[in-house]
């Protein structure tokens, strides 16, 4: 603990001191002027200072303390700002004891053509859905659904049937699985129908007492439940157009989200006539970019969150 303490010179002491308290990111430098980390917070003095207090456990932050002789914080009106920024940054600069939002070039998409089975690329075709970030999570997801093909459409739902080793698929069977795991990856209803047949097919093999079949099941859910989430709500989410209007102490910060992504936005001051209908359409009017899919996943996903927390009757769908 002394060490640590011993870490913090007084002109970082005052610099701490001196943050303000609204939300922001804050960068750690060290000694030669080198970015070590990027980091956010609604309270930024708070958030910094915790860095420094005796309680901290975080094992990068202890390897990361020793070297920090120097910070610098960039205000934002609001949180969201300051997750974007956070991840713009990040991306940009890529501090070395930041390791999340940096590996978006190792994204990868689920290829599903009507000839084979499902398989893992790093690029989008016309065939494919994604892009997913965690590549090994997505192969064993696929590692464990070969156990279930062929996929069966019934009329009462789909139809899951365990296989010790993965069956040979004919040409016709491979064709219609393919064609089954793109609609359950695409549409909300098929994604549900996916869960529940996994669900009920948990419980039957559990009441059969075959409890490593019923583990199986139980063990693709939450994949199952974040492909329904992606297929559904998401989905919505990034067809969209929203205008976002966040109270603050001097006025109001708007947003035009767009793509799932922040289009623009302004503010407005509390005493200032603001001509809402005027922003929303010279926001329209903006060329639409066209952003690097991989990259963009991380900035939609933070727009996704942050408008999911907002009270309804702060965001608008236009």
């Amino acid at each position: 603990m002394r060490r640590r303490s011993k870490a913090i010179t007084e002109a970082l002491q005052a610099k701490i001191a001196n943050l303000p308290t609204g939300p922001g990111v804050y960068q750690f430098y060290d000694r030669h002027g080198g970015l070590l980390y990027v980091g956010k917070s609604l309270n930024l003095r708070r958030r910094v200072r915790s860095y420094f207090a005796p309680s901290q456990n975080w094992e990068k932050a202890q390897g990361m303390l020793p070297l920090i002789t120097d910070l610098q914080a960039l205000p934002c009106d609001t949180h969201l700002e300051a997750r974007l920024l956070e991840c713009e940054q990040i991306k940009t600069l890529r501090p070395p004891f930041n390791s999340q939002m940096k590996g978006d070039r190792r994204y990868i998409y689920l290829d599903l053509p009507a000839d084979r089975l499902p398989q893992v690329i790093s690029r989008r075709t016309d065939t494919s859905v994604g892009p997913f970030r965690s590549q090994w999570n997505l192969r064993r997801f696929l590692t464990s659904l070969r156990l279930l093909y062929p996929l069966e459409e019934r009329a009462d739902g789909l139809r899951l049937t365990y296989h010790p080793l993965p069956l040979r698929l004919s040409a016709a069977s491979q064709s219609s699985t393919s064609a089954l795991l793109r609609r359950c990856l695409t549409e909300e209803a098929m994604a549900d129908a996916l869960l529940t047949a996994a669900e009920q097919q948990m419980l039957v093999e559990a009441e059969e007492m075959r409890f490593e079949r019923a583990a199986f099941f139980k063990d693709l859910l939450p994949t199952l439940r974040r492909l329904k989430h992606n297929a559904g709500t998401y989905r919505d989410f990034l067809a969209g157009t929203y205008h976002v209007a966040l109270p603050l102490a001097k006025g109001t910060r708007h947003f035009y989200i767009r793509d799932g992504l922040v289009a623009d936005s302004a503010f407005a001051g509390a005493d200032e006539t603001f001509n809402l209908d005027l922003f929303l359409f010279m926001a329209a009017a903006q060329p639409r970019a066209l952003p690097d899919e991989k990259a963009a996943l991380d900035f939609r996903d933070i727009v996704f969150t942050e408008l999911q927390n907002f009270p309804a009757e702060q965001v608008t769908r236009l």
